[in-house]
């Protein structure tokens, strides 16, 4: 018997019962914090968990690689992709960059194949393009099985895209990221009130500055102004325990085995695609809406959209539009 127990390691996570029959004596958790037996997270008076900010004790170690390597190459070996052993590598990484930047070195950080995962700030791994891609197809699914067909729920005029859907994705990373250790119930009501507040604000800023509006819930039950309502912010909390707990980390963890060279290009790539088919989608906006209210809009360039974005191929992309 002992009067304390040291489980150094996220594998040990599901302590709770144990801590339960023995009330006696105290654990300390490393890295992690305890669960129950149905896998969701809990407090126990004789349990102590010990977290930390890996991607500082990283940075220290990217650091003094970067100084010291006499190769030029420098890398870590990591565990599995656990948001433990991901923001160390991050941190690594970091220090590795600064050392270079500030102290004339040149070291290069070897990927090696355990380096997977999520990192620490939540940002540059994604989630925007990967979340404007998924909400739609959420979307056409619930179409699908609500009315029997599926129908356009792209906000863009190139790709399956939206941005309310990015938007909120991003956002749902940066303000759920902190509590990826947390309890289901944390990411479910935390990611009900960003995605609403997220849907709510999308909804008054294409009412006020396009005239229109693509969804209208006044005929659900417990909605505000029609912009939001109780069943779909519901379904923004269920998404928010989906994307931090299932969805994000698989898709950060394939994206980040991306070698670093490629992986801007292919950001910047991306990010020039997403800005210029927004501009064109608001255009074409702005072009359709001038042309069913009867203002004039002369020259070339609205000609040109005139010819690319007609009436019908506007009412199939953006099936939902009504104008205020």
């Amino acid at each position: 018997d002992y009067d304390v127990i040291v489980c150094d390691g996220f594998q040990f996570a599901g302590i709770g019962s144990i801590a339960e029959e023995n009330p006696d004596v105290k654990f300390i958790l490393v890295d992690t914090n305890p669960s129950d037996a149905d896998g969701n997270e809990a407090a126990y008076d004789n349990v102590y968990a010990m977290t930390f900010k890996e991607h500082e004790s990283g940075f220290a170690a990217g650091l003094a690689a970067a100084l010291e390597t006499k190769s030029g190459k420098v890398a870590v070996v990591n565990g599995i992709a656990y948001p433990s052993n991901v923001n160390y590598q991050y941190g690594f990484m970091s220090g590795v960059n600064y050392a270079n930047k500030n102290y004339g070195t040149t070291a290069e950080c070897v990927e090696l194949a355990s380096y997977a995962g999520t990192d620490v700030t939540g940002a540059n791994v994604g989630g925007n393009y990967i979340g404007s891609f998924a909400g739609v197809a959420v979307e056409l699914l619930w179409c699908f099985l609500r009315n029997g067909h599926f129908e356009s729920r792209a906000g863009l005029v190139y790709g399956p895209f939206n941005l309310l859907y990015g938007v909120g994705a991003t956002l749902l990373t940066v303000f759920l990221y902190r509590y990826r250790n947390r309890g289901r119930w944390l990411s479910f009501l935390v990611g009900m009130a960003v995605g609403s507040a997220v849907e709510y604000a999308t909804s008054w800023a294409q009412e006020t500055f396009l005239g229109s509006r693509s969804w209208d819930y006044s005929d659900m039950p417990y909605n505000l102004n029609g912009r939001i309502c109780l069943l779909y912010s519901v379904f923004w909390g269920i998404l928010g325990i989906f994307w931090l707990k299932n969805l994000y980390p698989r898709m950060a963890e394939a994206i980040i085995r991306i070698p670093e060279k490629w992986g801007k290009i292919l950001t910047w790539a991306l990010f020039a695609f997403f800005v210029f088919d927004a501009l064109v989608s608001l255009f074409a906006v702005m072009r359709w809406h001038a042309r069913v209210t009867g203002t004039a809009m002369p020259g070339m360039f609205w000609n040109l959209f005139d010819l690319r974005f007609p009436d019908g191929r506007m009412q199939k992309i953006y099936a939902n539009l009504v104008w205020s």
